[in-house]
């Protein structure tokens, strides 16, 4: 049964050398990525990366890499080979205004007894195979502005890509969160008594208000908050209600209720540009929610997804995306 896995490369990156499938990638925590994908079935693996860059770059840029085991993947392998191939130009000229010709940003150093088949479908889109009596791998490359043979992305994957032709590695390349600099961090303080005060009070409404008794799973409260937040978006509802109050003593029993189920923390935050918020906040202040606002924004906004549940039940399963410790990236 096939695994995957979506990346966000905002707050992470992935360590120097990674290896998964078929490849051996050095640099890997230099790429200048964006996003990613990752799939290991059996017989299959596939790593697809993307960059979002400035000009001349900008738009989209990718490489993907198509792994497979023989014989179990040899029928997807010659599937995908078909498909690509019929894309194929006899003749593509790169921005650089050259000629394409099949070494152009392929592996370097193949293993021997490896073939070898490099194509272009267009100046900007270019595709190498390599194969073996047991192992097959197809890589794009591609970018939809600025030149290639220099592209950041592309000349990086270019340069530190290699065949381990031995390796069949199913586990998904890790990603470490990525530093702060000094003058991004927030500047965090814990409550005063008098807040954390306000705050009890403010969730002793909440509970008085939807009728449930204090003594329910943090979960149980939250989807009773999800179901309050769903009826205040009625059209019937929406009128009467007054959405700064709900969203006060909602917001502040939610993050309570995370509080009590996760170890988090109310701090107030102060961010470099001087705005100030009241937030709950992981741990080791890797994350956190603004829970009066959350509320806030699905309350006015109907349109908004209502994620009141699921937000609090991602994080509670330690779903939340890759954050370094003290970035307290923001979840809403």
């Amino acid at each position: 049964m096939a695994k995957d896995l979506e990346m966000d490369f905002a707050t992470a990156k992935f360590e120097p050398e990674i290896r998964f499938g078929l490849i051996h990638l050095v640099g890997a925590d230099l790429l200048p990525l964006s996003d990613g994908f990752a799939t290991a079935g059996p017989g299959e693996i596939t790593l697809r990366l993307s960059a979002d860059l400035p000009a001349p770059w900008a738009g989209t840029s990718m490489v993907a890499i198509h792994m497979f085991q023989f014989p179990r993947g040899k029928a997807e392998f010659d599937r995908i080979v078909a498909w690509y191939g019929e894309g194929r130009v006899k003749r593509a000229r790169l921005p650089e205004k050259v000629s394409f010709n099949p070494d152009m940003l392929a592996i370097q150093d193949p293993p021997q007894g490896w073939m070898h088949d490099g194509f272009a479908r267009s100046g900007r889109d270019i595709v190498h195979i390599y194969q073996s009596p047991k192992r097959g791998i197809l890589i794009r490359l591609m970018s939809s502005s600025g030149t290639m043979l220099d592209h950041p992305l592309l000349k990086s994957v270019h340069d530190g890509l290699r065949i381990a032709p031995a390796q069949w590695v199913a586990d998904f390349p890790v990603q470490v969160p990525k530093p702060i600099a000094a003058a991004d961090r927030i500047r965090t303080r814990k409550l005063t008594k008098a807040m954390v005060s306000e705050i009890a009070e403010a969730s002793e409404r909440a509970v008085s208000s939807l009728s449930i008794k204090k003594t329910i799973k943090p979960a149980t409260v939250v989807a009773a908050i999800q179901a309050r937040v769903d009826a205040m978006r009625e059209p019937a509802e929406h009128e009467s209600c007054d959405p700064d109050t709900m969203a006060i003593d909602l917001g502040l029993l939610w993050g309570q209720m995370l509080c009590e189920a996760k170890g988090w923390e109310w701090r107030t935050l102060t961010y470099p540009d001087g705005g100030k918020s009241l937030a709950v906040c992981s741990p080791d202040l890797s994350h956190q929610v603004n829970p009066i606002n959350f509320i806030f924004a699905r309350v006015v906004d109907p349109s908004k997804p209502n994620t009141c549940l699921l937000l609090f039940n991602m994080i509670v399963a330690g779903k939340a995306p890759m954050a370094a410790p003290g970035s307290l990236g923001l979840l809403n």
